[in-house]
């Protein structure tokens, strides 16, 4: 029987990673949720994302909010699991709480280390030489949740390190097979480490180093 998944994201890369879903046999989307839309072309015109094209050409529902936890959560309660990848929003535990192995998330680091909304930007910062992409079940906290699983993407001084590249390395069907033995009950997650690292929301005017080193950054 096809597992009953719906999916959270908002960047158009998500639609990478959502894709898979759709193509595997192994799952039926429900639903997408997503954050409201506010891509405006310089005549004041509303702009599509990728995941509302998507949505549209799929003929998947979707909806659009700033506030999660004032969706329906009925709609949570018949669903397997729900999929997150770069939401952005803190999700009440009633929600959490509603699908059969509750709400799973991608985060790009090796949990604990650089939970919070920059992990990325501190990989490069702190100069590592890999990104450690993590499976992990959702609490009501950000990026504290037990792990499911964790795949090691190796860096070089010519990697273009952004969330395409990590996608293209990373291969969606590990995501696939990493939930679908979790939901099977063939794997099952673990508590994280106790030595968490956090990172700051990396501010526009600092994507450019230039005179400071990356601790300067860091600090600030």
């Amino acid at each position: 029987m096809r597992k009953k998944i719906a999916l959270c994201g908002t960047p158009n890369y998500c639609v990478e990673i959502f894709n898979s879903f759709l193509l595997s046999d192994q799952f039926d989307i429900q639903f997408v949720v997503t954050n409201i839309n506010k891509n405006i072309d310089r005549k004041g015109n509303l702009v599509s994302t990728e995941i509302e094209k998507w949505c549209e050409k799929n003929k998947l529902t979707l909806y659009s909010t700033t506030k999660f936890n004032e969706l329906d959560v009925d709609l949570f309660k018949t669903l397997d699991t729900v999929f997150v990848f770069s939401f952005g929003q803190l999700i009440g535990q009633k929600f959490l709480n509603a699908p059969k192995f509750g709400f799973l998330n991608l985060h790009p680091s090796n949990l604990p280390k650089f939970r919070g909304p920059s992990p990325l930007q501190y990989t490069i910062l702190n100069n590592e030489d890999r990104i450690v992409m993590s499976v992990m079940c959702m609490n009501s906290k950000f990026d504290e949740g037990d792990i499911i699983a964790k795949k090691e993407i190796y860096l070089n001084r010519h990697s273009n390190i952004n969330v395409a590249f990590l996608l293209i390395q990373l291969n969606s069907s590990w995501i696939i097979s990493i939930i679908l033995s979790f939901l099977n009950k063939e794997i099952f997650s673990y508590e994280q480490a106790n030595e968490a690292t956090f990172t700051n929301l990396i501010k526009k005017e600092e994507h450019y180093i230039a005179s400071e080193s990356a601790e300067e950054i860091i600090l600030k």
